[in-house]
């Protein structure tokens, strides 16, 4: 296995997450500004969480047939739409959708499956026989 591989997979999964996660330390200021219900907060959180429970077997399963890095582009893409519909949104629905949306190819979802998945397909052959110790270095 290549190193270097392994290393930008780690660092583009670094910045990937960090990206990911500015948008919820704003999420309660969107939802004040627009003058919607105090639990719109809740009732987003609840709806990106169904999202992610109810696909994460489907992308988990989906890493089987397509390659785990257009799986992560496509969550990535799709995860970048729905924080713009979320974004944008006036009204109770549109934040629900956009939060569903977002998590229907979402970063937990989709990306944590292909994520896991990717480095044992980096790996080589008899460095996954020995469990993957320290990344076979």
């Amino acid at each position: 296995m290549r190193k270097s591989r392994l290393f930008t997979f780690f660092v583009i999964l670094f910045f990937f997450n960090m990206a990911a996660s500015f948008a919820h330390p704003v999420t309660p200021t969107l939802i004040i500004e627009r003058n919607l219900d105090s639990s719109m907060f809740g009732v987003a959180l609840a709806a990106m969480m169904t999202m992610n429970f109810l696909f994460s077997p489907f992308w988990g399963k989906l890493c089987g047939y397509m390659s785990t890095r257009r799986i992560m582009l496509i969550c990535s893409l799709g995860y970048a739409l729905g924080q713009i519909i979320f974004g944008t949104a006036m009204s109770e629905v549109q934040v629900v959708g956009g939060k569903r949306s977002a998590y229907l190819s979402a970063r937990l979802s989709a990306s944590l499956p292909a994520a896991c998945i990717l480095p044992w397909q980096i790996m080589s052959s008899t460095c996954r026989k020995t469990g993957g110790g320290t990344w076979c270095g």
